[in-house]
């Protein structure tokens, strides 16, 4: 019998990205998984493991911990998961350290090529509403739904032993994935958020069953469609998951999802649709509103 080996990945960033996507789905995997941080404090929170809240299920997890300051080049892969203000410190760790490891990319990036390293992208669409500490551990709350669309290489085989994940033979194949996941499910949680900003709703699932807000996003969509070399049944389709998928009874809040007075990502969404619309001589009236409205929110 041929003992396989058992990968070794490193986590960094410990928020609901990375304890409520990555860790799961390569746990469940068989990899040996390290978690870690620059606050020890942190840290400290995961010795006795935590909790991922799911609709249908509670999981209890655990994950080797190890203070970034500590960490030798021992490991098969480095995933990240730290958002994009501090991706650039952490890609100034990895090169002062010499890591010899992948280094794989788990942000919702719009140009991954603009950090000047070989990265490998990797798609991760699961809604994560929250995460708190409760009794000292950490309680993720998420959707059932989880897919992970990454490169198929030595450090990834391993992942197929898992239905909620697809690898793919190519880096470009895994953009486009990129690609159709931001524009996708991001960009219809910043249109429903800004649709129900004068609602009285508190919750996406409350949102979500407006009919009016569900009638706006799916004309949203349709326009959306080119820019994802959809047809507009193809949006439709997309556009019933998504709204299945946002129904999720998860208490996420519309607040979450775009905060006027926070959120610095939903003019860009918008923006790059219309760019690329008016380039194909394509008109998107809706999207040109939403646009304008995004705009006159923040001045």
């Amino acid at each position: 019998m041929v003992n396989l080996k058992i990968m070794k990945a490193l986590l960094i960033g410990i928020g609901k990205a990375g304890l409520g996507v990555i860790a799961p789905t390569f746990i469940q995997a068989g990899y040996n998984v390290t978690a870690t941080h620059y606050n020890q404090e942190k840290l400290d929170l995961l010795n006795n493991g935590y909790t991922l809240k799911t609709p249908s299920k509670d999981f209890h997890l655990h994950l080797r911990t190890k203070h970034i300051g500590l960490l030798k080049d021992e490991y098969d892969l480095i995933i990240t998961c730290v958002g994009r203000k501090n991706l650039r410190k952490i890609i100034a760790w990895y090169k002062q350290n010499k890591f010899s490891a992948p280094i794989f990319f788990a942000e919702n990036l719009f140009s991954p090529d603009l950090f000047e390293i070989d990265n490998i992208p990797i798609v991760i669409d699961r809604i994560c509403t929250d995460i708190e500490v409760n009794n000292k551990r950490y309680v993720v709350k998420a959707e059932d739904y989880k897919k992970i669309i990454t490169l198929k290489a030595t450090a990834t085989t391993a992942l197929q032993s898992c239905d909620s994940v697809i690898l793919l033979k190519n880096a470009s194949e895994v953009e486009l994935e990129r690609k159709r996941k931001l524009y996708t499910i991001n960009v219809a949680h910043k249109l429903v958020g800004l649709y129900a900003l004068n609602s009285k709703c508190i919750y996406v699932e409350e949102a979500v069953s407006n009919e009016m807000i569900a009638r706006k996003l799916k004309e949203c969509m349709r326009e959306i469609a080119p820019f994802l070399n959809k047809d507009q049944d193809e949006m439709d389709e997309i556009t019933k998951t998504i709204l299945e998928r946002l129904k999720s009874p998860t208490k996420d809040r519309l607040t979450r999802i775009y905060n006027p007075n926070k959120d610095d990502t939903a003019i860009e969404y918008v923006a790059n649709i219309i760019n690329y619309s008016q380039t194909h001589s394509i008109q998107t009236p809706l999207m040109d509103e939403v646009l304008n409205t995004l705009k006159d929110i923040k001045k």
